[in-house]
C-alpha cells in the first residue's frame, strides 16, 4: 500500500482546512539540528486549476503523511514562473517554529531580565508574544511547556534528575528568539527542534524494550552513504566559565590566568593534529560544570563528523507511521561490517516521478545527545556498537 501524503492548507479567508493530495513531487527536510523543519511541493498546472485550489501565501499548512503530522506551519514561499507551454507554482513553507528563527524577542525592557529562572519560565517569556497571533497553530501554542528529554526517561531518573535553575538571564531585545533558546540548549547541552505535534528540546529519547526496526542491507536497503569528515573535531576543547559570583557577563581575562575563574576542558584522542576550540560559557561558575560541557561538545562533535545516511523506499516504517527523528533503528550493512542500535537524527524524505517515494534517513550514536555527567537515559532493547566503533577507527585518517 502506498503512504498517503497530504497537504492540509487552511487560509485566513474562511479558516476552512482543504486536503490536497496527487502531487508528483514533494521534498520534506527535518533535522534533530534545526528548530523549523520544511517542506517544498512544486506542481505544474494551468491558470484556471492554480485559483481553483486557493492555496494563499501565508496559509496555515501541515504535511500529513499516513494520518501522522510531520510537519505544522505556514505557507511561506510561492514562487511562480511560466510561458507560452508551462505554468509552475511551488508551495514551500517551514514548522510554525520558523518565526522562531526570523523574529526578534520582543519582551518589554521592564521585563527582559530573569533572575535564576528555570528552563521552562524562560521559554514561556520568549513564545508568550505568539500565542495572540491569530494563525498560531494551538498545538504549538499549547507546547510552551519544555518538553525536556526528562519527557523520555525512566521515571527512576526522572525523580533523581531535574534541570537546575538557569541563574541570571537576560533578553536582548534585537535578538532573534532562537538565539535565546540557543542559550538554553548551550546551558543544559540539548537540542532544540520540532517533532509536529510541537517545539521539543531535550536530548536522547529512551530506546524502546523490545523489536526495533531493522535496516538490513539486500533486503530494505536503497543506499548507503557513510559521512566521515573532521573538519569540525579538534584535539583539545576549552570551555571558559566565569567567576562564582559573577554577574554572568564574560571577564575580559583569559580564564587560567586566574584561579577565581572556572574553567575544564577535553581531549579528543583520536585527533592527531593541534586544532583547540575555545567555548565561552558565562553561565558556568564551575570546573566541574565547564568539564561537562567540554565532554558533551567533544560527544556531539565525534557523532555528527561519524554519519550514516541510508536510503529505504517510502516515507513509512513496516507498521505504517512515518519514520520519525530521534527513534532507534537496528542498522545492519554486511558491506562495510556495521551492526548496531543507531538514532536517526535527520530525514529527507522525497516524492519523484523517476524514485517514487524515498526516505534518507541519516543514522549516528545516540552519545551525542546523552545529558551531561554521563547520565545514561536509555532504557531497554540491546546495542553492540563494537563493529561500529571498529569500522571508524580503521577509517581514522
Amino acid at each position: 500500500m502506498s503512504d498517503k501524503i497530504e497537504l492540509i492548507i487552511k487560509n485566513s479567508s474562511d479558516f476552512k482546512e482543504n486536503s490536497y493530495i496527487g502531487f508528483k513531487e514533494i521534498t520534506v527536510n527535518r533535522s534533530m539540528f534545526t528548530i523549523s523543519n520544511s517542506f517544498t511541493f512544486p506542481v505544474s498546472e494551468d491558470w484556471i486549476d492554480f485559483t481553483e485550489r486557493k492555496i494563499r501565501l501565508g496559509a496555515d499548512a501541515r504535511v500529513v503523511v499516513n494520518g501522522k503530522t510531520i510537519v505544522n506551519g505556514y505557507i511561506d514561499e510561492t514562487p511562480i514562473s511560466y510561458d507560452s507551454n508551462t505554468f509552475n507554482v511551488s508551495y514551500n513553507g517551514r514548522d510554525a517554529t520558523g518565526d522562531f528563527v526570523d523574529c526578534s524577542a520582543n519582551i518589554d525592557e521592564a521585563e527582559n531580565e530573569l533572575d535564576n529562572p528555570s528552563p521552562h519560565t524562560i521559554l514561556k517569556k520568549l513564545l508568550e508574544q505568539f500565542e495572540t497571533t491569530p494563525n498560531f497553530p494551538s498545538l504549538l501554542a499549547s507546547n510552551i511547556n519544555l518538553r525536556t528529554s526528562l519527557s523520555y526517561v525512566t521515571p527512576s531518573i526522572e525523580k533523581t534528575f531535574k534541570l537546575e535553575k538557569y541563574g541570571k538571564f537576560a533578553i536582548t531585545p534585537a535578538s532573534t528568539v532562537l538565539e535565546n533558546i540557543q542559550k538554553i540548549c548551550e546551558k543544559y547541552a540539548v537540542l532544540a527542534y520540532t517533532d509536529g505535534a510541537g517545539l521539543v528540546i531535550g536530548g536522547a529519547s529512551t530506546k524502546p524494550i523490545g523489536r526495533l526496526d531493522v535496516l538490513e542491507s539486500g533486503k530494505n536497503i536503497l543506499a548507503v552513504k557513510s559521512i566521515q569528515s573532521n573538519r569540525k573535531r579538534y584535539s583539545h576543547y576549552y570551555v571558559k566559565g566565569r567567576a562564582k559570583d559573577g554577574v554572568g557577563q564574560e571577564s575580559s581575562k583569559i580564564i587560567g590566568e586566574s584561579k577565581e575563574k572556572a574553567s575544564g576542558s577535553s581531549s579528543d584522542l583520536d585527533t592527531v593534529r593541534f586544532r583547540p576550540l575555545v567555548i565561552s560559557a558565562p553561565n558556568l561558575d564551575t570546573a566541574a560544570k565547564c568539564k561537562k560541557r567540554a565532554d558533551w561538545v567533544k560527544d556531539n562533535m565525534i557523532a555528527q563528523s561519524r554519519i550514516f545516511e541510508v536510503t529505504v523506499q517510502g516515507w513509512t516504517k513496516p507498521n505504517g507511521d512515518p519514520w520519525m527523528l530521534n527513534e532507534y533503528v537496528k542498522f545492519k550493512d554486511t558491506h562495510i561490517g556495521v551492526e548496531g542500535d543507531l538514532l536517526i537524527t535527520s530525514i529527507v524524505n522525497r516524492l519523484t516521478e523517476t524514485d517514487g517515494s524515498i526516505s534518507i534517513l541519516s543514522l549516528s550514536t545516540p552519545k551525542f545527545l546523552i545529558l551531561p555527567g554521563g547520565i545514561q537515559i536509555n532504557t531497554g532493547g540491546t546495542s553492540n556498537m563494537d563493529s561500529f566503533n571498529e569500522f571508524y577507527s580503521k577509517n581514522e585518517t
